[in-house]
């Protein structure tokens, strides 16, 4: 992994963020928050990996399933965020993907564990100050009628 501070001013920062060929992204990324003291971010990124445990959640259950990717994929988008979570990084990202013949993929998942196939450029901005990054329980979703 290989990074860059890009602009930093009034106590924010851009970094640009490259991963290694099979460098595992979640546990890079989490590292470079940790080593660059990032407590709130959002990021973005494209590339492409050769092997990803994506999941979906069922509201039934109350559970994540994970779905296995298990060959090479583009990643068409990649977004979410680091905040903090009992004082460590913790970062939740949602993927895209090209539509793959079995339609259980038809949708974006959550990014369980992603294996890069080749470099790509993960982009982190710290655009939230720490009593902002916090997590926080969501509001309750009203239901359209």
């Amino acid at each position: 992994m290989r990074s860059t501070l890009l602009h930093e001013a009034d106590g924010l920062r851009t970094f640009a963020v490259v991963l290694d060929k099979d460098d595992e992204a979640v546990t890079e990324l989490v590292a470079f928050a940790r080593e660059n003291h990032v407590t709130g971010a959002g990021l973005t990124a494209i590339g492409a990996c050769r092997e990803a445990t994506l999941a979906y959640f069922a509201p039934q259950a109350k559970q994540y399933h994970d779905i296995p990717v298990t060959t090479q994929a583009e990643v068409l988008s990649l977004a979410g965020d680091v905040a903090t979570k009992d004082g460590e990084p913790a970062l939740h990202a949602h993927a895209r993907g090209p539509r793959p013949p079995r339609r259980v993929h038809r949708r974006g998942s959550r990014q369980a564990d992603r294996r890069v196939a080749d470099a790509g450029g993960h982009r982190h901005r710290d655009t939230r100050t720490p009593a902002q990054a916090h997590r926080r329980r969501d509001r309750p979703r009203t239901r359209r009628t």
